[in-house]
């Protein structure tokens, strides 16, 4: 299977691409768009493991492209409040998304990748909204053998039933 990079897409699908990156209510839709696609019996065999896969690279070269510019900005000195808040709004969608839909997690590069986020916007005392919406890979995170990774999972379980 050759792998397509965003070049090879005219510009409208771009745009979609990054309407992916930071709209939430986008990426529900569009995964409900793609199940429905999923769903549709006259859909190629191929389709469901092509989908999976290009989910998984697009996440992956998102949270690759942030993490490399996280660490060139600090190499260079110059990190500050606007450098954090420009992160958080890089990481939040993609990092929500990999929570909503956990089967993307599967893959162990994301799945590092996204713990290296994780932490990287703990670490930078971040409020990280994952109380938005019942997200099932919140409970990955419970069972999550660091304590920093867990300690996000416990709160916001925490929080979901104690408003039950």
């Amino acid at each position: 299977m050759k792998e397509r990079s965003e070049e090879d897409h005219p510009e409208w699908f771009c745009d979609a691409f990054a309407d992916l990156y930071s709209c939430y209510d986008c990426v529900e839709e569009f995964h409900q768009s793609l199940s429905f696609l999923l769903g549709y019996e006259e859909a190629s065999s191929h389709l469901p493991e092509t989908a999976y896969h290009s989910n998984v690279s697009r996440i992956t070269n998102r949270l690759t492209q942030v993490l490399h510019l996280v660490h060139d900005v600090k190499v260079e000195g110059e990190w500050n409040d606007s450098h954090t808040n420009q992160l958080k709004c890089k990481l939040e969608v993609p990092m929500l998304e990999l929570l909503g839909y956990p089967r993307l997690l599967l893959n162990g590069p994301l799945c590092s990748l996204f713990v290296s986020a994780l932490k990287l916007l703990l670490s930078t005392n971040q409020q990280f909204e994952i109380t938005k919406k019942k997200l099932p890979g919140v409970y990955l995170l419970l069972v999550h053998p660091d304590e920093r990774v867990s300690r996000p999972g416990r709160y916001v379980t925490f929080r979901v039933h104690a408003y039950r």
